[in-house]
């Protein structure tokens, strides 16, 4: 069984809720729904309707219909199954509030309670195959509590009963203070002249100063009877030191301190929200390009980003090779392959003399259409036969300190589009007043792993409205006018999807060209791989590390 998705209609075919299970465009999905009611025969004791494309599985819900759309391939058995717990767990979670029992399922019910269902339909359908759970199981999930969010609750609250604690201790200090004092309260800023509005006799008033402002108050009173001293600070005030804490506090802690990096970082505290707030604002805007200072605070996501390419580095050995690729590409709207420009080095990088006595060995041959080119100083004989790279003289190692090139290659020959691990498709269509563009990637090899992926398409207007997106995120650059279409990741878990926008005005083809690609990839190419590394006196494999990139100069479909 294959669902597409479930919705749940009023009686001429608006859509109230409705759930995609399966790449379908909002503008298809919303055709299929208002045909819906006229297929449907009032008279028919069936409880499905088939067309020449989908099916459609229906119930009534009062004065609503819930109707699953699915492949005609489908089991019928196992729909009517699957449209029953639709029905059982709409009308669970719509009369769980006492309120409602008392009416039928209407529009209002719905919208009231639309995010709880599409947590629940979520849990039923997943991909568009039913999964494996009862009414009984789908209540249990949504009502699971977060053990980690108990936890800091715990702390917040313990935290404010030792605030109130240690405010009340300091209440009785000062109190006392006082009382010492003769009914006199210490402290405070008085002045020798009466220009500040308090006599010679008249009682100082207390103030406080922040730690960062006090040497901007440290010359008030100078000239008075009273000392810059009496100036209450706040680092005097908090020396008293706060109350230790006991031995559950410390538990608290030590439990809800987070599993993961992203959670140390999303937990700091943010002194800056409101600056970020104006560079995003700007960055989107197109007023600035996202790029970070050294000394300006980066945003927490930014933080995380970094943190994770850091992780992601390759631990360099004392043997280190570099594989890196260029990409430079043409293609045309129709999805045909105008040129294609591919050139790579590797470089081999030695930190200790007494590595240098070795040979590297390829995999294998470099794809068809791709030609190499050898440092002088490497074995030509050896390297063609046996796909290794070794110096010519074995009693000389490779120098060492910077990196050398001992391999070069390039493409040369009639490629296809098929060649490309990543496609774009642009297609816009106008239609009466706008312009509607439906954009989708594709990732040909699954094997390839690309990051920092961009997609960029010139718009002729600023006023852009989203109707549907499958993964990535969005933004217009209004500065450039661009609609750029961004991801962090994409590899065979997202390897195909699509976003579709409208502008309003009707713009011609051209317009929308040409559209700009750039990401970043460990992917070869050419194919290059390293096999091992061996020593060229016994043969031994010695320890290596690798560093491959591949990064696109020039992406363009025109």
């Amino acid at each position: 069984m294959v669902i597409i998705s479930v919705s749940v209609i009023s009686k001429a075919g608006k859509p109230l809720i409705a759930r995609q299970f399966r790449d379908i465009s909002r503008v298809r999905l919303e055709g299929l729904l208002s045909a819906f009611p006229k297929l449907m025969d009032p008279k028919s004791q069936h409880t499905f309707v088939e067309t020449d494309s989908v099916r459609y599985v229906y119930q009534s819900l009062d004065q609503l219909f819930l109707v699953l759309i699915t492949t005609k391939t489908s089991n019928i058995v196992e729909d009517l199954e699957t449209l029953q717990l639709f029905s059982r767990i709409i009308k669970d979670i719509c009369f769980s509030n006492q309120r409602n029992s008392g009416t039928g399922i209407g529009e209002e019910i719905i919208s009231e309670n639309a995010f709880d269902l599409m947590f629940a339909f979520d849990e039923i359908v997943s991909l568009g195959y039913r999964e494996s759970v009862s009414l009984g199981q789908v209540k249990d999930i949504l009502k699971m509590d977060s053990q980690e969010e108990n936890l800091q609750e715990a702390i917040k609250q313990r935290q404010i009963e030792n605030a109130q604690s240690h405010a009340t201790m300091k209440a009785t200090e000062i109190a006392m203070q006082i009382a010492n004092n003769g009914g006199i309260r210490t402290g405070g800023i008085s002045s020798a002249d009466r220009g500040i509005g308090s006599s010679g006799g008249s009682r100082p008033t207390d103030v406080y100063v922040p730690p960062s402002n006090q040497g901007k108050y440290s010359g008030i009173g100078s000239g008075s009877r009273e000392t810059s001293s009496n100036v209450t600070s706040s680092s005097s005030s908090s020396s008293g030191g706060l109350p230790a804490q006991n031995t559950s506090d410390r538990k608290l802690k030590e439990q809800s301190k987070p599993s993961s990096l992203k959670q140390m970082i999303l937990n700091r505290p943010n002194s800056k929200k409101g600056s970020h707030s104006l560079l995003n604002d700007l960055v989107s805007k197109g007023d600035i390009t996202p790029t970070i200072a050294e000394n300006t605070s980066v945003p927490v996501s930014t933080k995380i980003e970094s943190v994770a390419e850091q992780q992601k580095k390759v631990k360099v050995e004392d043997i280190h090779l570099q594989v890196k690729e260029t990409l430079q590409v043409e293609t045309n709207r129709e999805g045909g392959l105008n040129s294609l420009d591919v050139k790579g080095e590797m470089h081999l990088a030695i930190n200790e003399t007494g590595n240098g006595f070795i040979k590297v060995r390829l995999v294998n041959d470099l794809k068809d259409g791709f030609v190499s080119k050898i440092h002088p100083n490497i074995d030509k004989k050896e390297f063609s036969d046996q796909r290794t790279l070794a110096l010519k003289r074995t009693d000389k190692p490779f120098p060492t300190g910077n990196p050398l090139k001992i391999l070069t290659w390039r493409s040369q020959g009639n490629f296809d589009e098929s060649v490309l691990p990543f496609t774009v498709n642009c297609w816009p269509n106008p239609s009466g007043g706008e312009t509607t563009v439906s954009i989708e990637y594709n990732l040909q090899d699954t094997s390839a792993e690309l990051q920092n992926v961009t997609i960029s398409v010139p718009i002729p207007t600023k006023e852009v409205s989203v109707e549907s997106a499958d993964v990535g995120t969005y933004r217009v650059d209004q500065k450039n006018g661009k609609f750029i279409w961004s991801f962090d990741l994409i590899d065979s878990s997202c390897a195909s999807g699509s976003i579709e926008f409208v502008i309003n005005e009707r713009a011609d083809e051209s317009s929308f060209f040409p559209v700009d690609v750039s990401f970043t990839s460990e992917y070869s190419m050419s194919g290059t791989e390293i096999r091992d590394v061996l020593s060229v006196t016994d043969s031994s494999e010695q320890r290596y590390s690798v560093e491959k990139s591949l990064t696109v100069a020039e992406y363009k479909i025109v």
